[in-house]
């Protein structure tokens, strides 16, 4: 397996060095510190698995056991104590001037060496002061801005909260309709005609989450996206919408629809959440628990929504497809068996999916948690 180098930022104040390691998700984090070097392994597992390792000769020694890590869900930050002999700038990170592509100023908590803020000051400001520009040239300051975009950054920030509060308050409002059948029985029909009409706005907005996945607005695997988008729109914009009137009086589809609303009133407000790096540890828990009853309880819901709109589409209903003289109501139930079939490989590929990402996020989660009962006490 090929190892990988991670992109670093630094940045130092008087008394200590900051790096920041850009690798979202990462696990098996090792940080090993030496008189005058630091080395850092990690692992990221997705749909294949990638290792990330380097080792930097610093410019000058370091205090090794004041040194500390954390691990976040975008990065991995390490402090670097200057040793208390040699409290002053270091003109560069590294013991050689050798160019590292990889390596990059961390312009927003850069401080000059001709800084003379007290240490207090440093706390009120979070310990990051703004880089003057007079210590940098003209022309590193232009590219500089040219490449800084905090802007669309903060903007795909507040996109992504926005889309997640929708998603999460569509779907609790069918949660809480559907519930409201289950309480009374004579109004579940109508229940379930008004949730169709609104899961079928949602099902075709879920696919923006395909677009999200595929320009990189969020890390995750695009094919159980796909998966589970495609599905969602066989079942509710095919199968029901053009199926027999019977389904919209279907238990198993009444039972379906809340199932999927089940999942998603606990998924959407955790990645609400997730977009502002706001930890909440019982969320990851139900996020990654409750999928393995709810998942193979919604494919056999689906598997028996489309079983039951099978004697229908091998009907014929009349309609041709233009330049064959083949009935399209036939040709549907034929697709929809085909698909049938596929759906079970599916559902396997994405409930292994569902295993990988239970196990890294409560740990990850939990880790985090953790850490902050450790800075309370």
């Amino acid at each position: 397996m090929v190892v990988l180098h991670p992109h670093i930022y630094w940045s130092q104040t008087n008394n200590s060095v900051s790096l920041r390691v850009d690798l979202n998700s990462a696990e098996n984090v090792i940080v090993e510190y030496d008189k005058q070097s630091v080395s850092v392994f990690a692992s990221i597992e997705r749909d294949t698995k990638k290792e990330y390792a380097f080792t930097l000769e610093l410019f000058e020694e370091i205090d090794t056991p004041s040194c500390k890590h954390r691990v976040s869900p975008r990065a991995i930050d390490i402090t670097l104590s200057k040793h208390s002999d040699k409290t002053e700038f270091w003109s560069r990170l590294t013991e050689t001037t050798e160019k590292r592509p990889w390596l990059h100023v961390d312009f927003d908590k850069f401080r000059s060496g001709d800084d003379t803020s007290t240490d207090d000051e440093d706390e009120r400001d979070g310990g990051i002061q703004d880089f003057k520009s007079r210590d940098i040239p003209d022309n590193i300051m232009d590219r500089f801005r040219a490449k800084r975009r905090p802007p669309s950054v903060e903007f795909a920030k507040m996109y992504l909260f926005g889309y997640n509060m929708m998603m999460s308050t569509g779907f609790s409002f069918v949660f809480i309709t559907l519930f409201s059948g289950f309480l009374d029985s004579e109004i579940m029909i109508s229940n379930l005609l008004t949730v169709h009409r609104f899961m079928k706005f949602l099902v075709i907005t879920a696919f923006l989450e395909v677009i999200h996945n595929a320009t990189g607005l969020v890390k995750g695997g695009i094919f159980p996206t796909i998966l589970q988008c495609s599905g969602r729109f066989i079942i509710t914009m095919l199968v029901v919408e053009y199926g027999p009137t019977q389904l919209l009086n279907n238990v198993p589809l009444y039972h379906l629809y809340f199932v999927w609303s089940c999942v998603e009133i606990v998924r959407y407000p955790l990645y609400m959440f997730t977009t502002i790096d706001y930890n909440i540890y019982p969320l990851v828990w139900l996020r990654y628990n409750l999928w393995i009853g709810l998942y193979p309880a919604g494919f056999i819901l689906e598997i028996a929504v489309m079983y039951s709109s099978l004697p229908h589409f091998h009907r014929s209903i009349g309609f041709m497809i233009p330049g064959t003289n083949m009935d399209a109501a036939i040709v549907i139930g034929l697709a929809l068996r085909l698909y049938m079939v596929a759906f079970l490989f599916g559902c396997v590929v994405l409930l292994r999916h569902m295993w990988k990402q239970r196990k890294r996020k409560l740990n990850e989660s939990w880790n985090l948690l953790q850490k902050k009962r450790i800075k309370m006490n």
